[in-house]
């Protein structure tokens, strides 16, 4: 029977996850604004901040294709962190499969996964906290989707007021 060698998850550690796609127009979900977010959320709920992981990938990508989402599982198993914090569920995933690849993951490997906004219920394995989760991760994946949409349509009826925009589209 040998010894693991690392240490035991703590409830009280996290690391953080932060994630932007390039694909995403809109920079409101920027590195720094999701930082402040966790550092605030982690400062109220008694989390010490062990670790801190950054990717710029997309969210509807599976854990396998998201190096920075396997190197904060790495931190939080390195550091003893019971906690992945990310800011809310959109910067953990964009599509629920993958949503789901990550939480099965991580609950897997013992640690909670955590979103400053708030939206945590009562523990990982709340069945309530784990319907919302899942319903929250369906919603993200739908306003993905409607979000695609309305810019391809966008792009369409420009290509049909301008025909020398299909060149470029």
């Amino acid at each position: 029977n040998t010894m693991n060698p690392l240490p035991s998850p703590e409830a009280a550690r996290c690391v953080v996850y932060r994630r932007v796609s390039s694909a995403e127009q809109e920079r409101a979900s920027g590195p720094e604004r999701q930082r402040k977010s966790c550092e605030r959320y982690a400062s109220a709920n008694g989390l010490v901040i062990v670790g801190d992981v950054f990717e710029d990938r997309s969210g509807t990508l599976p854990m396998a294709e998201r190096p920075g989402l396997s190197e904060a599982l790495t931190a939080c198993l390195e550091h003893g962190a019971g906690v992945l914090l990310v800011e809310e569920r959109t910067r953990l995933a964009r599509d629920e499969f993958a949503a789901h690849d990550a939480l099965r993951t991580f609950v897997h490997a013992g640690i909670r996964i955590m979103y400053a906004d708030g939206s945590n219920g009562n523990g990982a394995s709340d069945p309530a906290a784990m319907l919302l989760d899942g319903i929250g991760h369906a919603v993200a994946a739908y306003d993905r989707r409607v979000i695609v949409a309305r810019m391809a349509a966008g792009r369409q009826a420009k290509a049909q007021r301008d025909p020398r925009s299909r060149a470029q589209g």
